[in-house]
């Protein structure tokens, strides 16, 4: 009897505790704690989750595949100087300061804005300017990514040429008036029309002029020619011998001229970065031999 009581105990007690258990088991909190990917993951009541890595977490931990912005390791070039020309100004300057050769890769030169150059030496020539106009200048050193340095800038302005370092070249007319004569023995004529052939003996500067010059006396005309010799100022003066528009009163005689030639510009144009006389003004003194006595006239064209 004893042995078909405690059966039945034993298995309610058995059951008693398998629900304490389940119980138990059913009012537990579980926390499952999980590091993935830098994120805390807390589970309350379930199976732990494993959370996803975002997308901007993953963009953010991995390489960045665009190139770096960062600013060039270069400092701007130094002891930029100009030199200036009438139409040409020249660049020079220095290497940036603490420059490694394989960093430095070009430079680039800037007029008012805009890139004009990218020499990779530390030079630079701008030509095509006007005269007597400003520019601003700047150059930036460029490294082996493209990254540039700062700046450095300069305003500066192209030379004048000089007025009176005019170069004589070209066709002239002008008239011959007398404006003072001594000696009566001798016959001048009043005035007279001029054409000037000038050619420069050089082809940069102002310098020494060849001339022809043909003389309308009206009954019969005159070529002199010579060469004009510039003072390195204004003035441009020439010799010619022979006989001139001049005759002496005794027509058995025949005069003999000499002519000083002074001949300068008035106005200008710039050509090749140099002042062109466009037109040209002067003087002649002639000295008369062969009539007698010493006459001497002088002329304004």
């Amino acid at each position: 009897m004893g042995g078909s009581e405690g059966g039945p105990l034993a298995a309610t007690r058995a059951d008693e505790k398998g629900r304490r258990l389940r119980a138990a088991v059913a009012g537990a909190v579980t926390f499952a704690v999980v590091m993935i990917g830098g994120l805390l993951v807390i589970a309350d009541g379930g199976p732990a989750s494993v959370a996803e890595p975002s997308a901007t977490t993953a963009a953010t931990s991995g390489p960045s595949s665009t190139p770096s912005a960062s600013p060039s390791r270069l400092r701007p070039p130094t002891h930029l100087e100009i030199d200036r020309g009438v139409t040409t100004l020249s660049l020079r300057w220095d290497p940036p300061t603490g420059a490694a050769p394989h960093v430095l890769d070009h430079y680039e030169v800037f007029r008012d804005g805009k890139r004009i150059g990218r020499p990779t030496r530390a030079r630079y020539d701008v030509t095509g300017l006007t005269f007597g106009t400003g520019y601003r200048l700047w150059v930036v050193a460029v490294d082996g990514e493209g990254r540039a340095s700062p700046r450095v800038v300069r305003s500066v302005s192209t030379r004048v040429p000089p007025l009176a370092a005019s170069r004589l070249s070209g066709t002239y007319t002008s008239t011959a008036t007398l404006i003072a004569s001594t000696g009566a023995r001798v016959r001048f004529v009043f005035s007279h029309a001029i054409t000037w052939s000038l050619v420069p003996q050089c082809s940069t500067t102002a310098c020494n002029v060849t001339f022809t010059a043909t003389h309308d006396f009206g009954s019969r005309t005159v070529v002199t020619s010579g060469v004009l010799d510039w003072s390195g100022t204004a003035a441009y003066t020439g010799h010619w011998v022979g006989s001139f528009g001049t005759t002496c009163r005794n027509e058995k005689l025949q005069a003999t001229s000499t002519l000083t030639i002074t001949m300068r510009a008035t106005s200008a144009r710039v050509v090749g970065g140099l002042w062109v006389a466009s037109d040209v003004t002067g003087s002649i003194h002639e000295r008369v031999r062969g009539c007698g006595g010493a006459p001497v006239a002088s002329y304004d064209f």
